[in-house]
Parts: C-alpha cells; structure tokens; sequence
C-alpha cells in the first residue's frame, strides 16, 4: 500500500526544492548577464559610471512563475542597444553646439548639425541570450538534483 501522508509531504518538499532551485538558477543567470554586459560589451565606456557599470538584474514573480529582468539606469540605455537613425541636432539651451571636430583639428561652434546616426550595439540582447543559455543550464543540473532527491 502507499504511504498517502509520506508521499504528500516528499511532494512538498520536492516543490519547494523545484522552487529553491528556479531561484538558485535565476539569481546566477542575472549575475551572469550584468557580468556579460561589463565584459563583452563592445561599446566604449565614457565614464565612471557606464552603462556597463549599471546593468541591474532582478528576479520578477508572475503568475506563470519566474521572469529575469535586465534594466539600466541610464536614459541613453535604448539608444545604445538599438541605435539610431541620421537625425538632424539644434541648439536650445545655448547659441551655439560646441564639439571637436577630429577632420578639421578645431573646436566647432555650430547653431545645428546633422548627426549621422550611430549603429545598434545590442548588448542587452546579447547578454540575454547569453543569460538564457546560463539558465538552461542551471536548469538542468537543479532539478536533476530534485529529481534525485525524489526518488
């Protein structure tokens, strides 16, 4: 005969472990995901504090279970990832848009220019795939150790 109370509480625990164990996989596929931004990210870091510096990881519940979401707290995060389109750029603050420019040597004072765009860098969906890929397989080796535990 079975052991209905027995069997009962070996399936909670065993739900508990499977949940400890998406938790466990989803923190490390995070982590992995801001350390894949900070290290393979091909833009260039202009600052102490980069997009690559500000990649923020988190664990988000819903009703289907367990979602990992990547943000940046940067406003130029998108224009980055996706890059831009030739835009035409106007001064508003100021008289004039002041930059270098490296073809003359000289510091340029215009009332407007016409930016070329810039290409997209996708490293937030790089580091995603990347992140996916990390999860699979933490995945894997968790419930293969609940699997194990179950019997």
């Amino acid at each position: 005969m079975f052991n209905i109370p027995k069997l009962q509480a070996t399936h909670k625990r065993a739900l508990a472990d499977h949940k400890a164990a998406e938790q466990e996989a989803l923190r490390i596929a995070g982590a992995h995901a801001e350390e894949h931004v900070k290290n393979h990210s091909t833009f260039k870091r202009r600052s102490a504090s980069s997009l690559k510096d500000n990649t923020r990881s988190r664990i988000v519940r819903s009703r289907g279970g367990a979602l990992l979401r990547l943000s940046w707290t940067k406003p130029y995060a998108g224009f980055i990832e996706a890059g831009t389109r030739a835009h035409g750029i106007k001064a508003r603050r100021a008289p004039a848009l002041v930059f270098f420019w490296k073809k003359t040597g000289r510091v340029m004072f215009l009332k407007s220019v016409r930016h070329p765009g810039t290409r997209p860098y996708k490293f937030g969906w790089r580091a995603t795939h990347s992140a996916h890929r990390v999860l699979g397989e933490r995945l894997t080796i968790g419930m293969a150790r609940v699997s194990r535990r179950f019997h």
